[in-house]
């Protein structure tokens, strides 16, 4: 059984592998609903684009489009898709889904904008 200092050295080790895969094979990241929110995530993903100049990142979300002043010059490699996760997914997959759930979508997606306008005023 791991103790929690083990359970903590452990989930860095794989931290460290799957950092050090990605740099190796990775040259696009797809982050779904991300919003810029946390350094200790965006710090990761801003030296992962440094290292290599034709890195893309792609923020899948609706509130979100403009790259944050402390991402500077790597903003030329960050690309928004302005939609949800199930229509981001439907669209890769090239279904649009039934007429139901396209309207569903679309209330949702109205509503997610009523509250961000609501939150932001």
């Amino acid at each position: 059984m791991l103790n929690a200092i083990d359970e903590d050295c452990a989930t860095r080790a794989a931290e460290i592998g799957v950092r050090y895969r990605a740099d190796q094979i990775a040259s696009e990241l797809i982050c779904i609903g991300y919003g810029f929110g946390d350094r200790h995530t965006d710090e990761p993903m801003a030296d992962w684009l440094a290292q290599v100049g034709d890195r893309q990142l792609s923020i899948v979300n609706p509130g979100i489009n403009s790259c944050p002043s402390r991402f500077g010059h790597l903003c030329r490699q960050v690309s928004f898709v302005p939609k949800g996760a199930a229509e981001y997914f439907l669209h890769l997959g090239g279904d649009a889904g039934s007429y139901t759930q396209r309207t569903m979508r679309s209330i949702r997606a109205e509503k997610r904008k009523r509250m961000m306008m609501e939150l932001l005023a």
